[in-house]
């Protein structure tokens, strides 16, 4: 019998080599957006924890939450989050 190993999910680094990706909403304004997590490995913060992390809206200041999104949810294309308005 195979044993299914975990993965751990914990830094920016992380992510990107699972392809997750990680997007922010404020609810005050009622906006979404994809952190740039390519921008922030660059800045050398790929070792720091995103759940630690904390993201404030461009627009108002709030502090955003943040939602995981897996590689796997949605066939390429398909994702309601990535679609475009007609």
């Amino acid at each position: 019998m195979s044993t299914i190993k975990p993965i751990t999910i914990e830094t920016i680094d992380d992510l990107l080599d699972y392809g997750y990706t990680l997007a922010l909403n404020c609810q005050p304004c009622d906006r979404w957006v994809m952190a740039d997590l390519e921008g922030m490995k660059e800045a050398g913060r790929g070792q720091q924890s995103y759940v630690e992390m904390k993201f404030r809206c461009s627009e108002c200041g709030e502090i955003a939450s943040k939602q995981l999104r897996s590689p796997l949810a949605w066939k390429e294309g398909q994702s309601p989050f990535t679609a475009n308005p007609t």
